[in-house]
């Protein structure tokens, strides 16, 4: 999708690829009423390996199991237009795509928790025998 030249302003690359978001509450977390909890997760991040996202994938799951995308409509880090172009690519590959929405940011795990067990829930149910 291209803007390649806008991940240094969102991200603090190290030679070694190593990365750190620059702005993490505003790109992870967003708006969330418990400024314990959040700084106590801000607190806990560590560099990741950003080379990642410039690798070619050569094995990718989701083309061998059911998928469910959770769209995040306030995502600082991956906005919707990606996460809609990366649905539409597994779905144009033949998968069967199920998809959720939720008004939050890019942690759903953190800011979003009731929903997400729910659309979890959801899932397992759905996939029982």
């Amino acid at each position: 999708m291209g803007h390649e030249e806008l991940m240094p302003l969102a991200f603090d690359f190290a030679d070694d690829m190593t990365v750190l978001a620059r702005d993490p509450r505003n790109q992870l977390v967003g708006q969330h009423s418990d400024d314990a909890e959040v700084e106590e997760y801000l607190n806990s991040l560590v560099l990741w390996n950003g080379q990642c996202m410039y690798d070619k994938i050569e094995h990718c799951a989701w083309r061998e199991i059911p998928v469910t995308y959770v769209y995040t409509l306030n995502d600082m880090t991956t906005p919707l237009d990606y996460q809609k172009s990366m649905v539409a690519a597994m779905e144009a590959a033949g998968r069967v795509v199920k998809t959720h929405e939720l008004a939050t940011g890019h942690c759903p795990n953190l800011t979003a928790t009731k929903d997400v067990v729910d659309i979890c829930g959801e899932v397992v149910k759905s996939r029982q025998l």
